[in-house]
């Protein structure tokens, strides 16, 4: 029966870590999609990518050195669009095609094919390790109680960051611990469904459940939601059709509940009764 694979090893650690990286990309997903960060999320996964493959290349933790990546992209973004007056968006690409660039440089450095490298750049799940299980589910939960215990400051910020800068709040050390929260959960996500996907995971769960309320409480509930759903789908799939990667089948759940949840939308229906 296919319900045995879930009784091996290989496949409890996946679960594990598809699990605990859900739930932080669901938690997380929600402050990124209503401030707009998803183009950072791109730019971030990929710095994580090149500091991943560094890390292969000089025999450091990969998922060490993906995180200290995605972090000095995060506050490099942030230093650069506060300090340098120019837009996030201008900063993100900047700094995403010089990270895009290392990742290619530290790749052919590296003796032939090397499938380590390949795993965090397409998500090797079924791959996971305890230790780095271990160390993924740390950073989920970091992620997740950090996000609870300033949610008050993050959603100031993201609603109204003038008044937040009015009322005392230290606005721009609580923008970089969220930026620094994002690179956490994009380097854990790394493992599951790769650099190239990962922001799929953290932006599509929020965007969905953004579409279907306008209460931030209920909208966490669906994003974690979502987010559990796609990638416990994801696992379920691949173990009846064994040759199928599990990244991009976790992927396709998100964007088919995404696409699902814009075409019910009541935002979407009311929009239509108003142009009627």
């Amino acid at each position: 029966m296919f319900t045995d694979v879930f009784f091996q090893p290989y496949m409890q650690r996946a679960l594990i870590t598809a699990v605990l990286v859900a739930l932080a990309c669901g938690v997380i997903g929600v402050f990124i999609v209503l401030r707009g960060l998803s183009f950072m999320g791109a730019g971030m996964a990929h710095s994580a990518f090149a500091g991943a493959v560094l890390g292969i290349l000089i025999g450091v933790n990969p998922i060490a050195m993906g995180l200290a990546f995605a972090i000095a992209m995060a506050l490099g973004v942030g230093y650069t669009s506060r300090k340098g007056k120019i837009g996030e968006d201008a900063s993100i690409g900047i700094l995403f095609s010089f990270m895009m660039a290392l990742a290619v440089f530290f790749i052919k450095l590296l003796p032939g094919y090397n499938t380590q490298a390949y795993g965090y750049l397409f998500g090797d799940v079924l791959n996971t390790s305890w230790d780095s299980a271990i160390m993924i589910a740390l950073m989920g939960i970091l992620v997740v109680t950090l996000t609870f215990l300033f949610f008050k400051e993050f959603q100031a910020i993201t609603f109204d960051e003038e008044m937040a800068i009015a009322i005392g709040l230290p606005v721009t050390a609580i923008f970089y611990l969220m930026l620094s929260l994002m690179s956490v959960t994009i380097v854990a996500s790394m493992t599951t469904v790769g650099a190239i996907l990962v922001f799929a995971l953290i932006t599509a769960p929020a965007a969905a459940a953004h579409q279907l309320t306008h209460r931030i409480d209920v909208m966490f509930v669906l994003s974690v939601g979502f987010a559990e759903l796609s990638t416990i789908g994801g696992l379920l799939t691949v173990s009846v059709f064994t040759q199928l990667p599990p990244g991009p089948i976790i992927v396709f759940y998100t964007v088919t509940i995404f696409f699902i949840s814009m075409f019910v939308s009541p935002k979407r229906r009311r929009l239509r009764s108003i142009g009627k």
